[in-house]
């Protein structure tokens, strides 16, 4: 198995061995590198707004043999999703040290990440539109005269049952959406996915339209449709 043919949240703070080849060369500076030395033991993370990285826990000879460099309490180096996405992987069942000696280093590294961003990271929901370098930013379709049309949102927070992001692409302007502009959708399914589809766009809204985007809050916080803490934890 290949890392681009797993869905974020199935590597997001999990852990697995990489079968790195050269990239081994990289940890040069912090453990002595042998020649047999092609796999490496991994975590993820991302910092808000930023690519997912690979924090390297340990090095070893095999799939089964990659525990060297664990004992040191420093991670060895780190990947970037770009090094990593197309290398062959293995996930596995953390032991003892491997667990503390992630989630401390991880803990710190995303201590100022927002908490909505971090709840967003753990519904299942987006992994299906989430971009695959950038967790933070998700496709949402847009409906237009010419049919729905998919741009990138990142995402900034929750309001009811609405994703609220801004849109980081640079759409025609005649969709009358611009870069940085905020916009309110709602997740779908649909074709065996889940989607998200704009309803709403901009920082001031009419009377009509917030009058539309209350009740959809009401009737959405109603029956539980929403991107809450305790939406994803049901």
């Amino acid at each position: 198995m290949k890392v681009s043919e797993l869905q974020f949240r199935e590597y997001y703070h999990r852990y697995m061995i990489l079968e790195a080849d050269v990239l081994t060369d990289k940890l040069k500076d912090t453990i002595p590198v042998k020649e047999e030395d092609c796999y490496v033991l991994v975590t993820a993370y991302a910092k808000q707004a930023e690519k997912v990285s690979f924090p390297v826990l340990a090095l070893g000879s095999s799939f089964d043999h990659c525990r060297r460099g664990l004992r040191r309490n420093a991670m060895l180096g780190e990947y970037s999703i770009d090094e990593v996405i197309n290398l062959e992987c293995r996930m596995i069942e953390p032991d003892l040290r491997m667990r503390e000696k992630a989630e401390r280093w991880l803990a710190a590294q995303e201590s100022e990440i927002e908490e909505d961003i971090l709840t967003a990271r753990l519904d299942h929901r987006l992994d299906d539109v989430r971009d695959p370098y950038w967790p933070d930013i998700a496709r949402v379709g847009i409906l237009t005269t010419g049919g729905l049309r998919t741009y990138r949102m990142e995402i900034q927070m929750f309001d009811g049952p609405f994703i609220v992001g801004k849109m980081v692409d640079k759409p025609h302007p005649n969709l009358g959406i611009h870069y940085g502009d905020v916009m309110r959708a709602i997740p779908y399914y649909m074709n065996g996915q889940n989607r998200l589809l704009m309803l709403f766009y901009g920082e001031h809204l009419s009377d009509e339209q917030q009058k539309v985007l209350d009740e959809i809050r009401e009737k959405g916080n109603d029956v539980g449709l929403g991107f809450s803490s305790l939406t994803i934890k049901n």
